[in-house]
């Protein structure tokens, strides 16, 4: 099973259109930035370098373009499942720090895996936050990172 907001993507790879697009799309800043708005709150203010550094090596080429077309297609939910008894004996001190605004992950998903990890000492929020937010929001994600790695040395 496939990640909701993920199905048109692993569809697009399934029916070929996402290896032949990218590198239109890696051309172009404009279509690069759309992709990266369910990463990123403001993907506008990247600098072009992080920008380029996100989508040349994924379709930079058409040989990439193509294998990151059969890595979407491949991407499942059972993929989480299957390491699920593996998550269950990680027992070193554990942060999870979770962005209130994930489009792909609610807010839900940091306490089941919370709730799976034995390890986990401290789920966190960054209000409003989406999936990248360590690097959009550093400010607020080092001092979290800080403190644990303080509090378990």
């Amino acid at each position: 099973m496939t990640p909701t907001l993920f199905k048109p993507v692993a569809m697009a790879a399934r029916l070929g259109l996402l290896a032949k697009a990218g590198p239109r799309i890696a051309a172009s800043r404009g279509l690069m930035l759309r992709g990266l708005t369910a990463g990123y709150r403001h993907p506008g203010r990247l600098p072009h370098e992080v920008v380029a550094a996100y989508y040349g090596p994924v379709f930079g080429t058409p040989e990439s373009s193509r294998a990151f077309a059969r890595l979407a297609a491949a991407i499942s939910s059972a993929d989480l499942a299957a390491v699920r008894p593996q998550l269950a004996q990680l027992k070193v001190p554990t942060l999870i720090v979770w962005g209130t605004g994930d489009r792909f992950f609610p807010l839900k998903w940091a306490q089941r895996l919370a709730d799976l990890i034995p390890g986990t000492s401290t789920v966190a929020t960054v209000d409003g936050a989406r999936m990248h937010f360590p690097d959009e929001r550093a400010a607020e994600f080092l001092p979290l990172l800080r403190r644990h790695l303080v509090a378990h040395q």
